[in-house]
């Protein structure tokens, strides 16, 4: 390995710069670009700035291109370093713009186009000096480096950053332009010159692709902030370059199924290290091992997926033609992991025609985004999906199945986060292998469920004996999602007109009405409750309610809270919620009204999330009401 310590200039000379397809793509965020402007403002003329370490891999000769000119130009793949090579692009790409709209400059503007963003070849092609990942340098060339962008909308997180990046710099330059004034044409030349002439980088150029394969090794595992599926792509990519049989076909399909991957998080809003984690998580746990304790990440999938250990060694159509079942499984399962956690998304659960079963799947899975506990059952909503088809009828089964778990397990019993985990992801295996078994491995997530929390158990939490002594039910961490599951059925088939994300994002005491206050001093409540009937029935659940408008109602008498619906000031006669709205039929609020209400809830929630243990007929849209 050869190394020379050179200027920008220098690095560009004689060059053109290609990013393989098994490395990540553009990952530099607002903070980093600000740190590197940071830095060559603070650059003194005359001085110099080590900015890293760029590793190149020199593609034969037949590879060089010659410009137009007759100028000749090597090819190179870039081993380590295109995060900064192609911030530098950018930053001198947003310089050219700028000094191409003055006729002094435009010489220069001329220079930096064909030193470092494109050159023609001797048939008048473009040529880029630098040319990224096949997956994201259209969008940069079209959408990024043109003078006037294209319409195409940014599909990846690569493409989103390199936005921002050429808008960043854009600002950057414009801001001082404005505070400048007359000598922001001498700072941006001088910007150009230290990016340019001051700015040095430590060049490695490897021999042969087995010296490649080290350095990429150790650049990708030596702590960058690499999302688990950006290193599993990364390395399937450089799996290929390594596969002594064809996979033109492979390459092409992991470039295109990791783009849909990122298009289908961001259309949902679930871009992020923690849901790219979480997806790749799930679907090895539902398709290749169910035992969670031997996941690590994208260490796992590597090992699993290597030439140099069995069942792959020595066979590489087999691995290739396993890393096409595994990508194109994957790829299906990031639809069914947006799906699951973003079921109000305009286009979850299509695949399911029919409109009555599609509201019924995104409704229950709705109510188990909810709780916020999807994550024990994504690989079996995952392998569900992928497995059963467009059998709508069993998903709709299953992932009732896991909303009832959810609730009766983890928010009724307060049970660990990872009861039932080892059986869960078992399940979620064997129907990802065995879809033919679909009815009995339902029947048994079914079975341990009822064995979790019993059916008389529920009775028992809910039942009025167990509810008649003071019980503290606004202090329940599922009191919102139980409320508005209320709501929800009261309303019928009508919308309920809060939003749960409204109702979240508040605090408990703005969304949750105790009709008996808290402070309840007035005459009215004083005349009607001792203080030993204030103690045990202000948090009852028949005392409480769901609100858009609690500190307006606060400790009035219940009369007042009740109101007309002709009244401009919020009560309960004019809410938008109908628990509300509920309450203003009562003339009195009395102890015996707090037990008669408790009474109505207690006995919709036995039925609510009542489990059976077989079902009797295929399940109705009206079972989990």
């Amino acid at each position: 390995m050869n190394t020379n310590v050179l200027t920008i200039e220098q690095v560009f000379s004689e060059r053109i710069f290609r990013v393989p397809d098994y490395q990540r793509g553009y990952a530099w965020e607002d903070e980093h670009r600000a740190d590197f402007l940071e830095d060559l403002e603070l650059l003194g003329a005359g001085k110099e700035h080590y900015t890293g370490t760029l590793v190149l891999h020199a593609q034969p000769t037949l590879s060089r291109v010659q410009d137009e000119a007759g100028r000749s130009y090597g090819l190179y793949d870039v081993v380590d370093g295109q995060q900064r090579l192609t911030t530098i692009v950018l930053l001198l790409d947003a310089i050219r713009r700028e000094l191409a709209q003055s006729k002094k400059f435009d010489k220069l503007a001329e220079g930096i186009a064909l030193g470092y963003i494109a050159v023609r070849d001797f048939y008048g092609a473009s040529k880029h000096k630098l040319q990224l990942n096949s997956d994201v340098h259209d969008y940069f060339v079209n959408n990024v480096l043109a003078d006037i962008p294209g319409p195409t909308e940014a599909k990846i997180s690569s493409h989103q950053r390199l936005r921002d990046a050429r808008m960043q710099f854009a600002e950057h330059i414009e801001d001082r332009k404005k505070s400048l004034g007359a000598s922001f044409d001498l700072w941006l030349v001088e910007l150009h010159r230290k990016v340019t002439q001051q700015l040095k980088l430590s060049l490695y150029t490897v021999g042969d692709a087995a010296e490649v394969g080290v350095v990429f090794e150790v650049m990708n595992n030596r702590g960058k902030s690499l999302t688990n599926l950006e290193k599993v792509k990364n390395y399937l990519l450089y799996l290929c370059s390594k596969l002594d049989v064809p996979a033109s076909d492979l390459s092409e399909m992991i470039n295109k199924r990791w783009a849909d991957i990122f298009m289908n998080l961001m259309s949902a809003n679930l871009a992020s290290p923690t849901n790219e984690d979480q997806l790749l998580r799930a679907h090895w746990i539902a398709s290749k091992d169910h035992d969670v304790k031997r996941w690590d990440g994208s260490k796992s999938i590597k090992q699993h997926f290597n030439l140099k250990h069995d069942p792959y060694r020595g066979d590489h159509k087999t691995l290739r033609d396993d890393l096409l079942a595994y990508v194109r499984s994957l790829g299906d399962a990031s639809i069914a992991y947006r799906d699951a956690l973003a079921p109000s998304f305009t286009h979850a659960f299509n695949p399911f025609v029919d409109a009555r079963l599609r509201h019924d799947v995104r409704q229950s899975s709705e109510r188990l985004r909810r709780m916020h506990v999807t994550a024990p059952f994504l690989p079996l909503l995952i392998s569900a999906r992928l497995s059963l088809g467009s059998d709508g009828h069993r998903y709709l089964e299953v992932v009732r199945l896991c909303e009832a778990f959810a609730f009766r397990v983890y928010k009724l019993r307060g049970s660990r986060s990872d009861t039932g985990h080892n059986m869960l992801f078992r399940l979620a295996y064997e129907l990802f292998h065995e879809p033919s078994r679909a009815e009995p491995i339902v029947a048994e997530l079914r079975r341990r469920l009822l064995e979790y929390s019993p059916n008389n158990e529920l009775e028992s939490w809910f039942g009025f004996q167990a509810a008649k002594d003071e019980n503290n039910w606004f202090d329940w961490s599922a009191i919102k999602f139980f409320l508005y599951e209320y709501e929800e059925y009261r309303a019928g088939k009508d919308a309920v007109k809060v939003s749960w994300d409204v109702i979240e994002g508040r605090e408990l005491a703005k969304t949750i009405e105790h009709i008996l206050p808290q402070s309840a001093d007035a005459p009215y409540w004083t005349e009607r409750f001792s203080k030993t009937d204030h103690e045990k029935y202000v948090h009852d659940i028949g005392n409480l309610c769901l609100t858009a408008h609690n500190g307006s109602l606060s400790n009035k008498p219940f009369p007042a809270k009740r109101g007309t619906p002709a009244d401009t000031n919020p009560c309960y006669a004019n809410s938008q919620l109908v628990i509300e709205r509920d309450l203003a039929a009562y003339e009195e609020w009395t102890p015996k009204t707090i037990l008669a209400r408790r009474e109505a809830i207690v006995k919709w929630a036995l039925e609510r999330w009542r489990v059976d243990e077989a079902p009797t007929s295929a399940p109705s849209p009206a079972e989990m009401k």
